[in-house]
């Protein structure tokens, strides 16, 4: 079966890092075909990122905007030059999991939707890109809560091409919830339908411009309501605001519930840890048990070793004494046998020459005789 082109606009500013890690998660995405648009909102080139992911998608398309036109407008463009059956959105601080397009094409493609959305996680990033999670984005759709406030992260969404077509875009009035307000545009067209399964992660940045300021978030939230619910009846406004508890109500029970699953997750771990450190704890008992028989073992060799080596000593000085004992018997037999030769010398001239012999030993003794 051949699949329809999905588009992912892709939205950046001055965030090359950022970029990167983005379009990776995009090129670890399992559905295929898919067209990646990359508008450049009056940033630094980035076609030095952008070389790296030539092949890695069906489309790949840059628009680098000569100046800053602002969020909406840099999303419109990036809408006018998707042309996939289906559009999403990813800006360059957030990431996908890789599963995320087809899940949302999936359940699309099974209810003939027109559009879907998933849960996203929340992560806190300090300056040196550590992460932690905070909490989600895992909400029903109810257009009445989404009136009163937005609650679908703009890369959590899948759209068909056809609600473009009927006029949608971004109003860049807005600089900020300009996503809100385009979700509200494409939900008098359709219903949402969300998928109850967390497939993307929405970071906040500790170094986040004052765009998000409390004071510019209630300013723009006013602004939605003027702009949405001025034609409103009466009686319509007091029921939303009536629902206004049940949609905290709703807030507060999925925190509590994240929070309960995470205290499990917590308490799992804790357990588990617990467990770890005990199994840890008797193999640190054995090893001591071992480390301290291996230690006695080694006293007990180093002793054998200082005995072995005082009997060595000993025996070397026996060796030594039996060196000069055999030196002095050498000696002594090499002076027995010089003796033996010479009265072996003796005893043959004896037998050779007998008067002659004779008449020396006379004349030693006459020697002797005079020398007295």
């Amino acid at each position: 079966m051949t699949l329809p082109l999905i588009s992912i606009i892709v939205r950046t500013h001055n965030r090359l890092n950022l970029l990167i890690q983005a379009l990776q998660s995009l090129m670890e995405q399992t559905y295929r075909p898919l067209e990646v648009v990359i508008i450049n909102d009056g940033g630094v080139d980035v076609m030095s990122v952008v070389q790296s992911f030539q092949s890695a998608f069906t489309y790949l398309c840059v628009q680098q905007l000569s100046q800053q036109m602002g969020r909406a407008a840099a999303a419109n463009s990036g809408l006018k030059l998707a042309r996939g059956e289906f559009i999403g959105f990813l800006d360059d601080d957030d990431v996908l999991d890789a599963n995320h397009i087809t899940e949302l094409y999936t359940v699309i493609n099974q209810y003939s939707l027109q559009a879907a959305y998933t849960g996203v996680r929340v992560v806190k990033r300090d300056t040196n890109g550590n992460e932690n999670y905070i909490t989600e984005f895992n909400t029903p759709f109810d257009l009445e809560h989404l009136y009163a406030e937005n609650f679908i992260p703009i890369h959590s969404m899948l759209f068909t091409r056809n609600l473009i077509v009927k006029g949608c875009y971004f109003d860049t009035d807005f600089e900020l919830f300009e996503d809100w307000d385009f979700w509200l545009q494409l939900s008098q067209h359709t219903d949402f339908y969300f998928l109850n399964h967390i497939t993307a992660t929405y970071r906040l940045n500790t170094d986040s411009s004052a765009l998000h300021s409390p004071h510019n978030r209630l300013i723009n939230t006013i602004r939605i309501y003027t702009k949405w619910l001025a034609n409103w009846q009466s009686i319509r406004l007091y029921q939303l605001l009536a629902r206004m508890h049940e949609f905290r109500d709703i807030t507060i029970a999925a925190l509590q519930s994240y929070n309960q699953t995470k205290l499990q997750e917590i308490g799992t771990q804790h357990t588990y840890a617990c467990k770890m450190v005990e199994e840890r704890d008797h193999q640190l008992q054995e090893l001591t048990q071992l480390y301290t028989h291996a230690n006695n073992v080694v006293q007990e060799r180093d002793h054998q070793l200082r005995e072995l080596a005082e009997q060595y000593n000993h025996a070397m000085k026996v060796v030594n004494e039996r060196d000069i004992q055999l030196q002095d018997f050498a000696i002594k037999h090499d002076y027995a046998l010089q003796v033996i030769q010479e009265k072996d010398a003796l005893i043959a001239y004896m037998q050779t020459h007998p008067i002659r012999y004779t008449l020396k030993r006379i004349y030693k003794k006459l020697q002797l005789l005079l020398k007295i």
